[in-house]
């Protein structure tokens, strides 16, 4: 999927980014039992019947991704630090900038930019994303099969991209160290869906918050 195929996405395009489990990946921390440190309950978007979320505000998702765990494709081994930013275009399109550091968080910095299209306005969460002089028909398919579904307002805080096979899937945090709780309940959904975690990799994502990239 080119979600990244710097990496891509290149996402990004060896030896494979350390692979982390859940709770080694971004800010899992503070292993306190207190029901009271559990945070809010994670608030899953309606689907639609082919498993895909029902509808999508896009300017609720535009703006900066930080990959937290991808099924490692081809374009995605030697990343870490791996994020999307999403820009405005027009109604159905938005610009997409992939970035990550090869081998480790001050490797070098790889980039894409490219464009997502909605493919049908009836079905928003199917997107194509092409790079280049690809022709749109052969873009990769960026499907949104979890999303935030707390009441509008404030951006997206997490989503979780797929395609058409369960071999396929990102899943994306505006912060590069998301709460423990909230990334397992998001695991156990995809887990009932039939994604196997033991497939995944989980991306290295620095400590702190760093500026955005500029969406090209």
């Amino acid at each position: 999927m080119k979600l990244l195929q710097l990496m891509v996405l290149v996402a990004v395009l060896g030896v494979m980014a350390p692979a982390m489990s859940p709770l080694e990946c971004g800010g899992m921390g503070d292993d306190d039992d207190d029901d009271d440190d559990m945070g809010e309950p994670v608030v899953f978007a309606p689907l639609n019947e082919d498993g895909v979320v029902a509808d999508v505000d896009v300017e609720r998702y535009l703006g900066t991704w930080r990959e937290i765990a991808v099924d490692p494709q081809f374009f995605s081994i030697f990343c870490t630090n791996t994020t999307a930013t999403y820009g405005y275009y027009d109604d159905d399109t938005v610009t997409v900038f992939n970035s990550c550091n090869w081998f480790n968080l001050d490797g070098p910095n790889i980039t894409i930019s490219g464009f997502a299209s909605i493919v049908d306005p009836e079905v928003p969460a199917k997107l194509r994303v092409n790079f280049g002089d690809e022709p749109a028909e052969q873009g990769a398919p960026y499907w949104i099969i979890e999303l935030d579904g707390r009441e509008a307002g404030e951006p997206y805080e997490w989503a979780v991209v797929g395609g058409p096979t369960l071999n396929e899937l990102f899943i994306l945090h505006r912060s590069p160290q998301p709460d423990d709780a909230q990334i397992e309940a998001i695991i156990d959904r995809l887990v009932e869906r039939g994604y196997d975690p033991e497939e995944w990799s989980f991306t290295e994502q620095p400590m702190e918050q760093p500026e955005e990239n500029p969406a090209s």
